[in-house]
């Protein structure tokens, strides 16, 4: 009897484990079964680069400025140094230092361009000192580009820009600017980016 009741209960056993074993069987078939996949794609814009100038407005300067020198004299060379030590003893001047023939001068009380006066009355060689610093300026809020000698008006909507300026001059100046830009079909600015430079 015993032997019977275990012979049974295998047999049980062993169908339920053939049950379960198609059952996974089948739900790993289920899946694997590829569902529908979709893509999209955007297509690239088309642009042509075009490039103008317009005149822009000094604002400011940054507070590193360099001194550099071509042909100048000894003289000239001391006489700039004696400034800077002056200036920093007053404080107008928090440091300088010089490396390839030229003073990097970081500014406290003082602007870029006052700076260059006072070398250049300092010196009495302003053709051979160049002062320079980088100007924040302001754009018009317009501008024409040309593409292919085709005039092209555009809307500025970010005008603040810096440029190094080799020779700074007063604040509130006026200097002209190279502007360049890639365009789309529709005239505006491709992602409203455009390249500054300095047309001195």
């Amino acid at each position: 009897m015993q032997s019977k009741t275990k012979s049974i209960i295998l047999l049980i056993g062993a169908i339920l484990i053939a049950v379960i074993f198609i059952s996974a069987y089948a739900s790993f078939n289920n899946n694997n079964v590829a569902g529908s996949t979709s893509t999209s794609t955007v297509a690239s814009q088309q642009t042509f680069y075009s490039t103008g100038s317009v005149n822009a407005i000094i604002e400011n300067y940054s507070y590193i400025t360099y001194v550099t020198f071509s042909n100048s004299t000894n003289s000239s060379k001391n006489n700039v140094t004696n400034l800077l030590s002056s200036l920093e003893a007053n404080g107008i001047v928090d440091n300088y230092i010089y490396t390839n023939n030229s003073f990097e001068v970081v500014l406290n009380n003082i602007t870029a361009y006052q700076l260059q006066q006072e070398i250049y009355n300092t010196s009495k060689d302003s053709n051979s000192i160049n002062v320079g610093s980088t100007a924040q300026i302001t754009l018009p809020a317009s501008a024409t580009l040309y593409y292919t000698n085709t005039p092209i008006s555009i809307h500025l909507t970010s005008r603040n820009y810096s440029v190094y300026l080799n020779n700074v001059k007063s604040v509130g100046s006026t200097i002209n600017v190279g502007i360049s830009a890639l365009l789309t079909r529709n005239g505006s600015v491709y992602n409203n980016q455009i390249k500054i430079s300095y047309n001195p």
